[in-house]
């Protein structure tokens, strides 16, 4: 029994991690036309600190999802565990 609560709750935190990566990709792919370069930056550097920034963000949004999956699907498991 603890192996299937443990099973499913690795499986809630993938498909949270799968969907928070989506979600943090989505700002890779879609560049904003009003982001503007500091003058004295070079385009290479601010392209490198940009995607470095953006890595970041899309890490922390990977874990954010996660953790909510795990705890959307702990309540889940409670709420049956209740019904039943």
């Amino acid at each position: 029994m603890i192996y299937f609560i443990g099973g499913y709750l690795l499986l809630c935190a993938a498909v949270g991690g799968c969907w928070g990566w989506y979600r943090g990709t989505r700002r890779l792919r879609w560049r904003s036309p009003h982001t503007d370069r500091p003058d004295e930056v070079s385009p290479a550097q601010y392209a490198r600190e940009r995607m470095a920034a953006l890595g970041r963000q899309r890490l922390m949004t990977t874990a954010l999802y996660a953790m909510i999956g795990v705890v959307l699907g702990l309540v889940l498991l409670v709420f049956l565990a209740h019904r039943v």
